[in-house]
């Protein structure tokens, strides 16, 4: 596994300043039933995907777009993670603030998020309001008003949310490992945006624009796992999304990016305590998924709990770092086996070198 590893990797990039993950251990006896699932495609291209799980009186409706930072210019970058944060804020049925206060009357709870390649909403309720949920969601999707004012009012919110992450190393970490990882594909992007296109020139027409363009229902996948028949939620689905007419998604090729003839180090300097440490080597895209399959297991091998062999050479035996992990990042046009660590800055040779020990 590990030959077919270093094979695999492209280039190596280290960066002295840490992109976090959490890793969550299910226990033995945790009860997960292997309920199958239901996919169907719509006519108009939606996908819906249905998991029963009765364990609980729960469910979540989680609607997914192909679309990210990927899909943006240098013009508009963060048009889709500022509309992720107006789309929701009202519609031609419910004004501003009705959204969030309807599906607070059911127990709900509703949040986003925007990443390189995606885009997803959900709202999570009892089992018994998936019917609410559907039907606010469906709101949204086809009468979203993204009011300007509204537009205008999270401006300096997502600035806020900017100055926020200059002022954290795990954000900075990831996007100066990004920057200076890719030169021609679209990953060297940020996700928010720069100060500017938030400030002034992304508009009410560019996020309309990027709406009618990405949102389709061609472009739209529909996951619902809970306490539910899938049968009866799935016809649900049908009569609120059904009608929901596709558009023709714009070509996203893009040319391969070079490779990395050497290792390159960058550093950055902020006011913390620690050193925050992300490797990260160029591997595969999804069309490799043999490959895939083995550096996801890598990666478990590697750094998922405190039995992996980083965490328990570096942290558990000899008290090198206070957090290591590791994982495989697959992206669409590209994919990133990425190691982590924070230490001491006094430690960093005695860290580089348990890490290549381990990786050899």
């Amino acid at each position: 596994m590990l030959q077919k590893f270093r094979l695999a990797l492209r280039c190596l990039m280290i960066l002295g300043v840490t992109f976090g993950t959490i890793s969550e251990s299910l226990s033995q006896e945790a009860s997960f039933r292997w309920e199958p699932l239901t996919v169907e495609k719509l006519s108009n291209g939606l996908t819906v995907i249905v998991k029963e799980n009765h364990s609980a009186p729960l469910v979540v409706s989680d609607i997914w777009f192909g679309v990210g930072s990927r899909n943006e210019t240098s013009e508009n970058n963060g048009v889709a993670h500022f509309l992720e944060h107006t789309l929701f804020k009202g519609t031609k049925n419910r004004g501003v603030g009705q959204i969030a206060k309807d599906i607070e009357s059911f127990g709900g709870r509703t949040n986003a998020a925007t990443s390189l390649d995606y885009t997803h909403y959900y709202i999570l309720c009892e089992s018994a309001y998936i019917s609410n949920a559907l039907e606010i969601q469906a709101d949204v999707f086809h009468n979203s008003t993204l009011l300007g004012e509204v537009i205008d009012s999270e401006r300096p919110v997502i600035l806020e949310e900017i100055k926020r992450g200059e002022d954290d190393p795990h954000k900075m970490l990831w996007n100066t490992l990004m920057t200076n990882m890719y030169s021609n594909l679209p990953y060297k992007r940020t996700i928010i945006g720069p100060r500017e296109n938030i400030s002034t020139k992304i508009s009410r027409e560019e996020m309309l624009q990027f709406f009618r363009t990405w949102y389709g229902p061609n472009n739209m996948t529909i996951v619902i796992v809970g306490d539910i028949n899938a049968k009866v939620v799935i016809e649900k689905v049908k009569s609120l999304f059904g009608d929901l007419s596709p558009s023709p998604l714009p070509d996203q090729s893009f040319g391969a990016e070079p490779e990395l003839k050497a290792i390159r180090i960058v550093r950055k300097e902020m006011d913390v305590k620690n050193e925050y440490l992300l490797m990260a080597f160029r591997t595969v895209t999804p069309k490799q998924e043999e490959d895939l399959i083995g550096l996801d297991l890598l990666g478990a091998i590697l750094g998922e709990g405190r039995t992996s062999r980083l965490s328990a050479s570096l942290k558990e035996n000899r008290g090198l770092v206070t957090q290591v992990s590791a994982n495989h990042l697959t992206l669409i046009d590209d994919g990133l086996f990425l190691i982590k660590a924070e230490f001491d800055p006094i430690d960093e040779t005695e860290v580089l070198e348990g890490i290549r020990e381990e990786i050899r």
